[in-house]
């Protein structure tokens, strides 16, 4: 009986062995042991401010946000995070101001060199920038209230610009792009993220792809508006003053105006239209692949060219 009992122990030990290998080939293997704690730290310093300087923006793995306050100077914060309490500890928040008076900021981490599993946030308010420079990757940018031109460029994150007085250049993939009452030139670039431009005051270009692309222009903004998607959507919402040749083309998908006063018909053919708006020759043009083209004048703009 006994050495029964013990036999039948040491089947049942080998099954559940066998099980609970079982068990675990069903874990990848690198779940044993992987999981890291993140740690975060707060930055915060104040630089004095320089009246019509620029601003300039460096990160990585982390997004940025600079607008104007009514602070007297300007104030820098950034959330630093790390798996090494030593490195983040080291870790330093920068802002130098340049020869040219322009004011940098970035991090600094020990030797150098940020590893992959560290980055942050950025944010700065400040009285006022003439001229914008960001670059950040896996992170979203917001400007508001800013002036000069602005330069961004990011990955895998959304853009947005508010209120700014001048012109914009954006770059992202994997993210919309957005730019609200913006005074100046307008150039917008991503990929598998919509466009949307709001009481544009000056000349608009916009390309992306997998996504729709939606542009109002401001009354008294004669354009032009240059547009370029595939799979997506394009619709126009031009303020009065628009003038110029307007051609819009589509490989699948419908052409619709409605409102534009003053348009005469250039051409029609299938899956193109032109039109001429006023006596202007400047070409605005939209092209989209797998999307319908919607364009109509609209009622009073909310912005203004002033």
């Amino acid at each position: 009986m006994t050495v029964g009992h013990h036999s039948s122990f040491r089947r049942l030990f080998r099954r559940a062995g066998a099980l609970g290998l079982v068990a675990l080939s069903g874990l990848p293997l690198g779940a044993c042991g992987s999981y890291q704690r993140v740690i975060y730290e707060d930055r915060a310093m104040t630089v004095a401010h320089v009246a019509g300087s620029a601003l300039s923006v460096v990160n990585a793995n982390g997004s940025v946000t600079a607008e104007r306050s009514d602070r007297a100077g300007v104030l820098v914060e950034a959330r630093l995070f790390s798996d090494d309490a030593e490195r983040l500890a080291f870790a330093t928040l920068r802002a130098d101001r340049q020869g040219d008076d322009s004011l940098r900021v970035w991090v600094e981490w020990p030797g150098e060199r940020r590893r992959g599993t560290e980055g942050g946030s950025i944010r700065v308010f400040t009285p006022g920038a003439d001229g914008v420079s960001v670059r950040s990757s896996n992170g979203s940018v917001v400007l508001s209230g800013l002036g000069g031109l602005a330069d961004v460029t990011t990955s895998n994150g959304s853009v947005v610009v508010r209120d700014h007085a001048g012109d914009v250049r954006a770059t992202t993939s994997n993210g919309s792009v957005r730019g609200e009452g913006v005074s100046g030139s307008i150039e917008f670039d991503t990929t598998n993220g919509s466009v949307v431009v709001t009481d544009a005051r000056g000349p608009v270009l916009a390309e992306t792809t997998n996504a729709s692309v939606t542009v109002q222009t401001a009354d008294g903004n004669p354009g032009p508006v240059r547009v370029r998607t595939t799979n997506g959507q394009v619709q126009l919402d031009l303020g009065s003053g628009f003038v110029g040749l307007l051609r819009m083309g589509t490989s699948n998908g419908s052409i619709r105006v409605r409102g534009l006063e003053g348009a005469e018909l250039v051409e029609c053919r299938d899956n193109f239209v032109e039109l001429r708006i006023g006596k202007d020759e400047t070409v605005s043009a939209v092209k989209t692949s797998n999307g319908s083209v919607r364009v109509r004048g609209s009622e009073p703009s909310r912005g203004s060219s002033d």
